[in-house]
């Protein structure tokens, strides 16, 4: 059986929806698959079960980061970290050596069935996979862990320029913010003078190198949302297609500021996802189903009410958050 590890470094305290990711990892036994999570807020580290997680402060990150690739990193805010993850296999190469598969995920995704995607057939043809088929996504991706697939993104150098860049963040994971499916040629990103995402080196290289890319549209992320989570399985419930994970990237922006995401001490083995909010499957429980649409209409009229106390008191509008430079604290 392959061996696949997913590399997280996440800034900060560990967002509520936390529970949701680790709760549907745990579920999924039948795979060799381990989740290596770094974060800067945590004391001990806890290797056992597939979520592996492993203190690691920014400045540890910079300098291992400068070590291991070479130029000087000082990335001093938690956003642009995600610009890192197509070195992940470089960068955090002494815990990857015993897997057949290295990668990178988001935390903001709920876990289906990954076996059922991830079969051994495509794992044994596939040298990169990604779910979607139009460009390599940053809450998805596997690379084959040989040294050809892995330095994939030094293809040219301008990595170096995004790396050391410290006052933006270029979206070289996925596609360089051109989200439009089609990847740039070498001579084209010359001649326009924009840089080169993983996205264009992996496709550029692939005649090169004789790479196999498996694209394939195996998770739901836009609205209208109406999906049901069924012991381990995500499905449409229209449908009836299964889909490896749900992103809960648009279920967070402004414009779904109606999204209730209820408090729940366990993720159910049964729950819906529409437009509204996850709603727990409760069996015709009558009560039970009143009391989330109180919740969540309490939640909403919160939300109106920060917006109207926000225009009192002429407070700027907030840009999407995690795309502006936010410096985080020094961890010394």
């Amino acid at each position: 059986m392959s061996r696949i590890a997913l590399v997280i470094f996440y800034a900060g305290p560990l967002p509520d929806y936390f529970r949701y990711f680790s709760e549907s990892l745990a579920r999924n036994q039948d795979i060799d698959l381990d989740v290596y999570l770094f974060n800067d807020h945590l004391s001990q580290p806890n290797l056992s079960g597939n979520l592996k997680t492993i203190p690691l402060t920014l400045s540890q990150f910079n300098h291992l980061a400068s070590e291991k690739l070479e130029i000087p990193i000082n990335v001093n805010w938690g956003y642009k970290l995600s610009e890192f993850r197509p070195a992940f296999g470089v960068i955090f190469e002494d815990y990857l050596k015993d897997y057949d598969f290295w990668g990178y995920c988001d935390l903001d995704i709920i876990l289906g069935k990954i076996s059922h995607f991830l079969t051994e057939e495509i794992l044994a043809t596939y040298d990169v996979i990604t779910a979607s088929e139009i460009q390599l996504v940053g809450h998805f991706v596997l690379f084959r862990n040989n040294p050809t697939v892995t330095n994939l993104f030094r293809e040219t150098e301008d990595y170096i320029t995004m790396f050391t860049d410290n006052e933006q963040y270029h979206n070289f994971d996925e596609s360089c913010r051109r989200f439009y499916g089609r990847p740039l040629s070498f001579d084209d990103l010359k001649e326009t003078s924009q840089l080169a995402s993983i996205y264009d080196l992996v496709m550029n290289s692939k005649e090169k190198y004789n790479l196999k890319i498996y694209m394939n549209s195996m998770c739901r992320e836009e609205p209208p949302f109406n999906f049901t989570y069924r012991d381990g399985v995500f499905f449409d419930s229209i449908t009836q297609k299964e889909f490896l994970y749900f992103h809960l990237v648009k279920a967070k922006l402004f414009y779904l500021f109606h999204f209730y995401l209820p408090s729940m001490p366990h993720l159910p083995a049964k729950f819906s996802i529409v437009t509204g909010g996850i709603i727990p499957d409760d069996s015709g429980n009558a009560l039970r189903k009143l009391t989330w649409r109180m919740q969540r209409s309490q939640f909403i009229l919160g939300y109106f009410l920060k917006k109207i106390w926000s225009k009192l008191k002429f407070e700027p509008r907030q840009t999407l958050p995690g795309w502006e430079r936010k410096e985080l604290k020094s961890d010394g």
